[in-house]
């Protein structure tokens, strides 16, 4: 429809400038849309968007993690000073307030308090903290209780060595790069492929 209403309006150019619009507007979609999709999935937070490991003020790494059943989803990070936890109702990717979390690790059993501004569950235990900072694998247990039903969960937080962090956040700059020079390839390559083909059709014409 877009491309129709150029056509009309570039009715007295000729037919290269109309081409060339058309490629840079193909462009312009295709670079909106790679932007738009680059925010990677997992878990997700209160607004629904995807919880994944983040990088903090400093350049630390927040450990993430994440459990699925078919009543609820649940997100999860550790920061310096408390355990994040995001609970959502998995049919519908509703955030659940008001839930009752109890968390289970290192034989400690600890009840989560709901922040209605931030709409997540946190921890505050400095044991749990301190333990949970610990490189390695943490097992979490996770009974959640609300007023219709209840479930239990379970989900792993893994807690990189600090120089694995760094390699973890450098690699992932990476794959970042790597992944936008791919697309300005493939728009390249579409719009010579394009222009290819408006050549071959008009030389075409000419000779008949």
């Amino acid at each position: 429809m877009v491309l129709s209403k150029l056509s009309l309006v570039g009715g007295s150019k000729p037919p290269f400038i109309i081409l060339l619009s058309r490629l840079v507007l193909i462009a312009s979609v295709l670079l909106i849309f790679a932007v738009s999709v680059s925010a990677a999935p997992g878990a997700h937070g209160p607004d629904g968007q995807h919880i994944q490991a983040e990088t903090g003020p400093s350049g630390e790494i927040h450990p993430s993690f994440e459990a699925l059943t078919e009543t609820f989803e649940v997100g999860g990070q550790l920061r310096s000073e408390h355990l994040l936890i995001y609970l959502h109702d998995y049919a519908t990717n509703v955030a659940v307030a008001g839930a009752s979390i109890e968390v289970e690790s290192q034989g400690r059993a600890l009840m989560a308090t709901y922040d209605a501004d931030t709409q997540a569950y946190r921890i505050d235990d400095e044991t749990l903290l301190k333990t949970l900072h610990q490189p390695g694998e943490h097992t979490l247990i996770l009974t959640i209780l609300t007023a219709q039903t209840g479930d239990l969960l379970s989900a792993t937080l893994m807690t990189p060595q600090p120089h694995a962090a760094d390699d973890a956040q450098h690699n992932h700059n990476e794959e970042h790069d790597h992944d936008y020079s791919r697309f300005i390839w493939l728009v390249l390559l579409v719009a010579i492929t394009f222009l290819g083909g408006f050549l071959m059709g008009k030389r075409r014409g000419s000779r008949q």
